[in-house]
């Protein structure tokens, strides 16, 4: 009797370090299984969105720098280039950033986000400093150092930083 009773502390102990052992196996195969999941899911949209997509990306900024260069002639008609660089972006924005509103609601489920909203921002004030800047009596855009730096190199950074924030949200 008084070896069973010995006994009875390490079976329960045994018992208890596999069913522990089993717990951990099995949280971490699940672990793994979720994110293979979120994995692929991720790359599925990331074929169908932003693959096809991704000249969109580089045609948009390409145009708004060949309409802002417009802005380096002394005669420029900047209400006609303003309505131009408002109707590129309102165009970029249906036929690619509202893409990545659809895609938010699937990625969302996986826990992840699909840049859209810091995608529509970059783009949003983009296009407020454009127009901000092109009516500034204070700033002179026929000047090639001055256009660079109001112009230019805020389109270069806003491309980067929108085409990061896309990017970043598609990989795991």
């Amino acid at each position: 009797m008084e070896i069973i009773l010995n006994a009875i502390p390490e079976v329960l102990g045994a018992f208890i370090g596999s069913m522990t052992m089993y717990y951990v196996f099995n949280k971490q195969v699940k672990n793994e299984k979720e994110r293979i999941l979120k994995a692929n899911q991720l790359q599925w949209l990331k074929e169908l969105i932003i693959t096809p997509n991704i000249d969109k990306i580089y045609a948009f900024f390409d145009e708004i720098e060949k309409e802002a260069q417009e802005l380096r002639q002394p005669d420029a008609e900047k209400p006609t280039i303003n309505a131009k660089i408002k109707e590129l972006r309102r165009r970029f924005i249906k036929d690619f950033i509202n893409l990545l509103q659809v895609a938010e609601n699937k990625t969302q489920e996986i826990g992840q986000d699909t840049g859209y909203k810091q995608a529509k921002k970059n783009i949003e004030k983009l296009q407020d400093g454009i127009t901000t800047v092109m009516y500034d009596d204070m700033i002179d855009l026929t000047d090639r150092t001055q256009y660079e730096k109001y112009i230019s190199n805020e389109i270069s950074a806003t491309k980067n930083a929108t085409i990061q924030a896309i990017c970043k949200s598609f990989s795991v």
